[in-house]
């Protein structure tokens, strides 16, 4: 029997489940395939080991107090250490994942809701970079009486020195009182979106027995709102809740909108040490450069062709924002100094093109094609800066946690009713296309065969499944994941990602050696990593 024992304490397992002998140390460390009773003995032996070598001449028989101390604490270490290798790097449990989007949805309106939480972009928006003609944007900016009739019943929350009725002009793509703003037909976008979100958000949470019907109780018991401190991100979430709560009673919903660095991967100054660093790092890699020296002609072109059609102002060449691009990447020696070189940073060469082409107003000389090489440039820069294992997590670690925590509380409740956990239910992000990089490649979602558009938005549901939905059967080998039986729970919870109603998978919750890209991901393992994550960060320097 022992060595019977001994032999499979060695074993390790692949990707795939099959056994295999030796590999690296790591290896044999974390897939370690000895049941809970065979560690008994193991145990005994190695503390009797212990108190043998330091007590070599001691008498068996004769139970000595530094000797029992000594056995104790060995015991004591020896469980750490098996407690240690029990939960670091295990694969997931023995459940069944959906092998497309539609299945997902299928599996997932199978599964009790605990919590949504939504990461949404602004509506569409007026160009950020200031441009010759103002008096045609300021055209497309929404009327004061509807601006005013979309914040009824909300309030702005603000930390106590903020002036109230300011806003967050710091950041360089704040705006001002004409660019940057959201327009009309962005207003209604949102209002669209907030229409769409009610009927999702109010029918998932008809399966809760313990939820009243959502539209007899006050807003503000069950959402949970914050945003950036930007106009356009704030009118944005205003409109929003115009369509998700048409009937909405006289208690204001807060508007949280204290965090905004929080909420973006380019606050200025970087919130830690070395991230703008970090930036430069990478951007000063051989297959980044080549790629940015491959591209830099199609930047020039287009920058001269802009100012020749007079699209251009004066200020243009003044203004960057973004990661690698901005004040902050410039004062660590990462962007071009652009204003010299008299070319435009490909964040605002892209937001002018988009802006542009939505209106037909693309001068003759930029393609089609131009607009789509300049986009798909652009959204590369951004994912290989992000993706990034150290940078994307210095980026928009804070909003991923706040985002952990509200799960996390949820999950605590249990089987609790809502009526005693009032936990919130809906959380409402705020935010722009960085915010939603951002946490997609924190959380390792995989990629979008698109650039999030204006009001795109992505929605993390916190699912419990109440009747092994998702369970292995003994006869279910769909699965090709390792398989490691564990003790039963009464509630095993999930979260599942989508972006505009499209279930996208995750890896974010597996070990390296079996990584793998999952609809369904379990939350212990998901919440195991972001604390792993959390850990490895460097310290803050800026609060």
């Amino acid at each position: 029997m022992a060595a019977t024992r001994r032999s499979r304490s060695t074993l390790s397992t692949s990707g795939h489940g099959s056994p295999t002998t030796g590999g690296s140390s790591r290896n044999r460390r974390s897939a370690i395939e000895v049941d809970d009773d065979d560690h008994i003995p193991l145990l005994l032996t190695a503390a009797a080991a212990a108190t043998a070598a330091a007590y070599p001449h001691a008498r068996p028989s004769i139970l000595r107090p530094a000797t029992l101390i000594i056995t104790l604490v060995s015991l004591l270490l020896l469980l750490i250490l098996l407690l240690a290798t029990r939960t670091r790097d295990l694969p997931p449990s023995d459940f069944i994942d959906a092998t497309s989007s539609a299945i997902a949805l299928q599996l997932a309106s199978q599964l009790t809701p605990m919590q949504i939480q939504i990461i949404h972009r602004h509506g569409d928006r007026t160009p950020i970079t200031p441009l010759e003609d103002k008096s045609y944007w300021s055209t497309l900016l929404p009327s004061e009486k509807r601006l005013k009739d979309i914040a009824a019943y909300t309030k702005i929350i603000r930390n106590e020195e903020e002036e109230e009725g300011s806003s967050n002009t710091d950041h360089p793509a704040g705006g001002g009182d004409v660019y940057g703003r959201l327009t009309s037909d962005g207003l209604t976008m949102m209002k669209e979106l907030g229409t769409k979100l009610r009927h999702d958000v109010v029918t998932r949470f008809k399966q809760r027995k313990d939820v009243p019907q959502l539209e007899s109780v006050h807003a503000s018991t069950w959402i949970k709102v914050a945003s950036t401190d930007f106009s356009r991100t704030i009118q944005s979430v205003q409109s929003l809740l115009t369509g998700l709560l048409p009937n909405r009673r006289t208690v204001d919903i807060d508007i949280d909108v204290r965090h905004t660095e929080k909420m973006i991967p380019d606050p200025q100054p970087r919130r830690y040490a070395g991230q703008a660093n970090r930036e430069n790092y990478l951007m000063n890699g051989q297959a980044f450069l080549t790629k940015e020296a491959e591209m830099a002609p199609l930047a020039v072109r287009l920058t001269d062709a802009l100012f020749a059609a007079g699209v251009l102002g004066e200020a243009a060449l003044q203004l960057s924002f973004g990661v690698g691009e901005d004040g902050a990447a410039k004062a660590s020696g990462t962007a071009n100094d652009n204003e010299k070189q008299g070319v435009l940073p490909w964040n605002q060469l892209a937001e002018i093109l988009v802006c542009l082409e939505k209106r037909d107003r693309l001068p003759s000389e930029i393609t089609q094609q131009d607009l789509k090489e300049v986009t798909e440039h652009n959204a590369w820069r951004w994912f290989a800066l992000l993706s990034d294992e150290r940078l994307g997590t210095m980026a928009i670690k804070s909003l991923a946690k706040k985002m952990i925590q509200s799960g996390e509380e949820s999950v605590r409740m249990g089987s609790k009713p809502w009526s005693i956990s009032k936990t919130p239910l809906l959380n409402i992000f705020s935010g722009h296309d960085a915010t939603l990089i951002s946490i997609l490649c924190f959380f390792r979602i995989e990629r979008p065969a698109v650039w999030p558009e204006y009001g795109s938005y992505l929605k993390m549901e916190l699912l419990r499944d109440d009747h092994g939905v998702l369970e292995k059967k003994d006869d279910d080998s769909s699965s090709t994941l390792s398989v490691r039986k564990e003790k039963k729970k009464k509630f095993r919870y999930y979260v599942l990602f989508s972006l505009n109603g499209e279930p996208l998978r995750s890896s974010f919750g597996h070990i390296k050696s079996v990584q793998t890209n999952r609809y369904f991901v379990p939350w212990h393992n998901f919440a195991r990593e972001f604390a792993v994550k959390e850990k490895r960060l460097p310290r803050l320097v800026v609060q």
